[in-house]
């Protein structure tokens, strides 16, 4: 039987690789797809074609680097291997790129609301995003300082030793 310890991280391993092919499939299919129609279909949107293709996969891009940062972190825990300075950096990695995803969402939430075009529902949805990448922004940044105090601690015991 495996190890809960190795399953769940194996397990969300799994999902962040689905995500991430995902999030190619948006980035390569769809959103160039979008940036093409809504401009077309819609008034509001007319010349800003490459502007929503940028927004869009700016976004697609940052959710993808957290997705890709969370799995190297996890790879580390499977390894045993999470006490460590380079643990660290990739800490970093996952926080700056959820606050980038948050940056993005309120650029995305400012042009959409300069173009009168977030309505309640596309609002509501974006400002929910917003809290939940400043949530994990936060979280992350948290959780940083107690993985720099187990190194810490880490160090001085294997300095007893």
């Amino acid at each position: 039987m495996i190890d809960k310890e190795i399953l769940f991280p194996r397990l969300a391993t799994l999902v962040i690789w689905l995500l991430i092919t995902f999030g190619m499939l948006l980035h390569f299919l769809l959103i160039p797809m979008l940036s093409l129609e809504l401009p077309a279909s819609y008034i509001e949107f007319r010349g800003d074609g490459v502007l929503i293709q940028l927004l869009l996969s700016s976004i697609t891009l940052a959710t993808q680097m957290t997705l890709l940062s969370i799995y190297l972190l996890l790879r580390r825990i499977i390894k045993g291997e999470l006490i460590s300075v380079i643990s660290v950096k990739w800490v970093n990695v996952l926080a700056g790129s959820a606050f980038a995803f948050t940056g993005l969402l309120v650029a995305l939430l400012s042009w959409l609301t300069s173009q009168e075009a977030a309505g309640p529902a596309i609002a509501f949805g974006l400002i929910g995003g917003i809290l939940i990448g400043a949530t994990v922004t936060l979280v992350t940044l948290s959780l940083k300082f107690v993985l720099q105090d187990a190194i810490a601690n880490h160090q001085e015991l294997e300095a007893v030793i």
